[in-house]
């Protein structure tokens, strides 16, 4: 019995493993500090107030710093800024 090739592709698909998550600290180290330090974060009239925001400024950042990151991959970075220093709520 031959197996149709749709279901061969769908179950290859299946079975192909999921793309690792980018590395966020990896990505913020290459990158973010070659320009500053975590001062900027942590300074008392630091300008980003919101998720939104800080999203925003990773996107400039990695435009002005020349890095090629994908969405995710700067949705990742704003993340872990979050976590680590901003803690905006949830």
């Amino acid at each position: 019995m031959r197996v149709p090739l749709f279901f061969t592709l769908a179950l290859s698909a299946l079975a192909s493993p999921a793309p690792a998550a980018p590395n966020a600290a990896q990505l913020h180290q290459q990158s973010c500090t070659s320009c500053h330090g975590s001062e900027v974060y942590t300074r008392p009239n630091h300008r980003i107030r919101s998720k939104p925001q800080l999203l925003k400024q990773v996107r400039r950042c990695t435009m002005a710093a020349g890095a090629k990151w994908f969405d995710d991959e700067i949705a990742a970075v704003a993340e872990y800024l979050d976590a680590n220093y901003y803690h905006f709520p949830r």
